[in-house]
């Protein structure tokens, strides 16, 4: 008799355990897959602030006056060159 009761109990038993296990891996998973989106999202924010500092790094230069006319002793700073075609004689 006494092995009849101890096998009722385990059978009781067996089916919450299983139940408990199954619970505790979705839970395992999903911890996990919520630490890699979050470090993938880390990573991205990363990569585009870089971006972003680039490109107003970028654009900060491009706004600034051309310094080469300064170097060749042009005294229309930060202007266009003339931009005429001289006609080449013929010889």
């Amino acid at each position: 008799m006494d092995k009849a009761v101890a096998a009722q109990n385990t059978a009781v038993l067996i089916p919450g355990f299983g139940l408990w296990k199954f619970y505790a891996r979705v839970e395992k998973a999903k911890r996990s897959g919520e630490e890699r989106y979050k470090w993938r999202k880390g990573q991205l924010n990363t990569v585009k602030g870089l971006f972003q500092g680039f490109a107003n790094d970028l654009e900060s230069t491009l706004k600034s006056p051309d310094p080469a006319p300064m170097w060749r002793g042009d005294s229309r700073v930060g202007t266009a060159r003339s931009t005429s075609v001289q006609p080449i004689a013929a010889a």
